[in-house]
């Protein structure tokens, strides 16, 4: 329908108000007389049409100013924010290095445990390698 457009603002209202009242000057034009029940019928049911669409379209211009402020809200909300105890200053010193200063040694514990987390994953990897392995002597 010629009708069915998106009406969301006043100007597009008026635009829509004008095209039904065009639409009944070229009806005059053709020759159709002004007292045409079933003109002025489908007039004031394109009247109505345009109408409802405008309240419709202002629920749901509503509901998304609605949501709008939703996700404005949820996104402030996650918004990182630097206070004093959690900046580059009070993090601990990096251990990677031997500057004195700007870096630090590891640790005793540190070294152990680093050197227990590099020996697992070799042993994991060892278990895949036979894992595939033995997978390949049962498909063959």
């Amino acid at each position: 329908p010629l009708l069915a457009l998106s009406v969301s603002t006043p100007r597009r209202s008026e635009t829509a108000m004008k095209v039904i009242r065009s639409l009944g000057v070229v009806a005059l034009a053709l020759g159709v007389s002004a007292d045409d029940k079933a003109l002025q019928q489908r007039l004031a049911d394109l009247q109505r049409l345009v109408k409802s669409q405008q309240d419709e379209l202002t629920i749901q211009q509503a509901e998304f100013d609605h949501v709008q402020e939703l996700i404005a809200k949820v996104a402030a909300a996650r918004q990182l924010t630097a206070d004093s105890e959690t900046t580059t200053t009070t993090l601990p010193p990096s251990i990677h290095g031997n500057v004195t200063g700007v870096f630090r040694n590891y640790e005793p514990a540190e070294s152990t445990a680093g050197a227990l987390d590099h020996m697992w994953l070799i042993l994991c990897g060892a278990l895949v390698m036979f894992m595939q392995a033995g997978f390949a002597m049962v498909e063959s």
